[in-house]
């Protein structure tokens, strides 16, 4: 895609939402790595233990997150551990299903891996293909648990389905695993438009992060991700412009999935990028930064690419 084609489609995008605005149309809102190793080796903020509540409160106070937000880098210091729901860890063995729906994983995946209108249209999925420790709007749903993360991530084959729902949320969004060297597909125009135009995409993002940042050997791909879609606002292929032309795209940017980081150093670096992208098709941080990027981290992760996983998301030895 040429620069003159990108800038006209940031273009028509801010035109559009002009356009919405003016009518008061809203727009609905490895050491032993697995795939990549951590290359930060560095402590995740507030894993050890839980701030005071006063400190907690002064935190959110000083940075301005969303409680979300603060909610997770804190590690939920508020929550109730339920001792007694493995749901979330019954439905990746494979012994569990979701509701509503009444569908095994591996049933799920064979029904609708690539069928993009059902990932658009139906919303009871995405709490159990990606759980987290807060509630969903599922209410049939579970929040995931402490004890499940530890089991989970001990798992061989629930890690591999995990990643394989990663993949397959980012096949719909446009964008190619490759084995974690983040690039777009074929269909990348049509799949980024759904993404812009039905924005209830962002707060999957933002969950799917989340989700990813709980399990030690799949966080790696958390920054990975939310680079590669400053690289591709940088080239013009979705505007998730900041201020002072913010939308409801670049506000999930800057307040949402580049504060999805609890290793507080790693979450600067990534912060810093995303909060100096520039304007839409500005190529101020783009593919080649992109790739810089991920050769660099290259250096620091031990395992082969791959890890668990081949190119076609099977299960290899």
């Amino acid at each position: 895609m040429s620069s003159a084609v990108r800038r006209i489609l940031c273009f028509t995008a801010n035109r559009r939402r002009a356009a919405q605005m003016a009518n008061n149309i809203h727009l609905p809102f490895s050491g032993n790595g697995f795939i990549l190793g951590d290359p930060s080796g560095s402590s995740i903020a507030f894993q050890s233990g839980h701030p005071a509540s006063a400190d907690y409160s002064e935190i959110r106070r000083l940075t301005n997150r969303p409680q979300d937000i603060d909610d997770f880098l804190a590690e939920y210091p508020d929550l109730t551990p339920d001792l007694e729901s493995n749901v979330n860890l019954d439905f990746y063995r494979g012994t569990g299903k979701m509701q509503p729906g009444n569908m095994a994983y591996e049933e799920f995946m064979s029904a609708f891996e690539k069928d993009y209108e059902e990932l658009e249209l139906n919303h009871g999925y995405i709490q159990w293909l990606f759980p987290i420790r807060e509630k969903g709007l599922n209410y049939q749903s579970r929040p995931l648990q402490l004890h499940e993360i530890q089991m989970m991530s001990s798992d061989r084959a629930v890690l591999a389905r995990l990643l394989r729902s990663y993949r397959m949320m980012l096949a719909f969004y446009g964008i190619d695993f490759n084995n974690g060297h983040l690039r777009l597909t074929v269909d990348h125009l049509e799949r980024l438009f759904n993404l812009y135009h039905h924005p209830h995409n962002l707060l999957r993002i933002t969950r799917i992060l989340k989700c990813l940042s709980e399990f030690p050997l799949l966080k790696p791909h958390v920054p990975l991700l939310i680079l590669f879609f400053t690289a591709l606002h940088s080239e013009g292929y979705i505007d998730l412009s900041p201020a002072p032309h913010h939308n409801m795209h670049g506000q999930s940017l800057d307040n949402w999935w580049s504060n999805c980081i609890r290793d507080q150093d790693l979450r600067t670096r990534v912060r810093r990028i995303v909060t100096e992208r520039g304007p839409c098709a500005g190529f101020r941080w783009g593919f080649e930064q992109f790739d810089d990027w991920y050769a660099g981290c290259q250096k620091g992760w031990t395992g082969a690419l791959g890890g668990f996983l081949d190119d076609e998301g099977t299960t290899g030895s």
